[in-house]
């Protein structure tokens, strides 16, 4: 149609392109098999100490955000891990459902400006992360 497309703020693109690395898994995109992040091989994981799996999937973040993220630097991500409990009513069943709800923060520094910022929560539920 020959007209312009929408745009936003500096921030807002990197934070829509944060989102699209954590929703993508390795391999996803025919373009980089090396793009996406590695949280989603850890699905269904049994997991023996949550503080290493924890440590693990920051560490892990921070560097695909690093790579596929030019625009920042000094990449850190804080992830909390919680277990929220629905309650749904069909009829006359009472069902629950528990999954673990992954908080993601990510701050850093604005490559071009040196400016700090943090965009806080991108949230994802997991299948319960078993610590046996």
């Amino acid at each position: 149609n020959k007209q312009s497309l929408a745009t936003c703020e500096l921030q807002e693109s990197i934070r829509q392109h944060i989102f699209l690395i954590l929703m993508t898994a390795f391999g996803e995109c025919r373009f980089d098999p090396e793009y996406g992040c590695d949280i989603w091989e850890q699905d269904f994981q049994v997991v023996t100490m949550l503080s290493a799996w924890k440590d693990k999937i920051e560490s892990s973040l921070a560097q695909s955000m690093e790579a596929q993220e030019n625009r920042l630097k000094n990449v850190k991500v804080i992830i909390l891990i919680d277990d929220p409990e629905w309650e749904l009513k069909e009829d006359t069943k009472l069902m629950r459902r528990i999954r673990k709800r992954i908080s993601i923060s990510v701050i850093g520094t604005i490559t071009l400006t040196n400016e700090p910022v943090e965009f806080p929560v991108f949230v994802l539920f997991f299948s319960p992360i078993s610590t046996d």
